[in-house]
């Protein structure tokens, strides 16, 4: 009789452990991610490197590792293998920091000094830059395959402005003058060229390719 009583007592005690891991199935672990959901990326602002010419320092946001030898002061175009998030800019008279971008979430293509010129000791006036605002090409990343806006800003990363959206591809840039910068690109199927006054930081004229025949692109 205690052998029955002992048996049923163990069936007992087997039967609220299996409902007790059943019940604690459901329960996620309050440090553990919620399923369906990634955290924020992980991201690091560079070293300052100085603007040439100027008392303006100039550092990137990215993801990385190395924080050093990474120059984004160069006074020439210059696409990076990783993607910038934002700029954050120092002014060495005033002691103020300054951020291009309210947050971090775009990816800035290419940066590249105005007046665009083969001199190097050209002092600079202002940045174009490619930004990529959305994941055009749904491969759940930011890059130079999406579709990106060409901005504008000063030296110091001030009056940021958008002039050209949805850009697929860059074709070039030429000064035509000290002030008219020529910007060359594609939207779709499409070649444009687009005539920008430094000076008030916008678009004046875009005009699109003749055709240069049916077998050319």
């Amino acid at each position: 009789m205690k052998a029955h009583k002992k048996l049923i007592l163990a069936l007992v005690i087997g039967a609220l452990f299996v409902v007790g891991i059943a019940c604690t199935r459901d329960i996620v672990s309050p440090s553990a991610p919620v399923s369906g959901t990634a955290e924020p990326a992980k991201k690091v602002l560079s070293e300052f490197s100085q603007i040439t010419g100027t008392k303006i320092l100039v550092a990137g946001v990215y993801q990385g590792e190395n924080r050093s030898g990474l120059d984004f002061s160069l006074s020439s175009g210059r696409e990076y293998s990783y993607n910038v998030y934002n700029y954050v800019f120092f002014d060495m008279d005033s002691e103020q920091f300054h951020a291009l971008l309210p947050n971090n979430e775009y990816a800035i293509l290419n940066k590249i000094g105005l007046p665009v010129s083969g001199n190097v000791e050209t002092p600079l006036s202002m940045w174009l830059y490619y930004v990529a605002k959305a994941d055009t090409n749904q491969d759940k990343q930011l890059s130079s395959q999406d579709k990106f806006t060409v901005s504008m800003s000063d030296i110091r990363g001030n009056n940021y402005v958008e002039l050209i959206p949805d850009v697929d591809e860059a074709l070039g840039q030429f000064m035509k003058s000290d002030t008219v910068l020529l910007f060359f690109y594609r939207q779709g199927n499409k070649k444009y060229y687009a005539k920008i006054d430094l000076q008030s930081s916008s678009v004046v004229a875009t005009t699109e390719y003749p055709s240069f025949g049916v077998d050319v692109k």
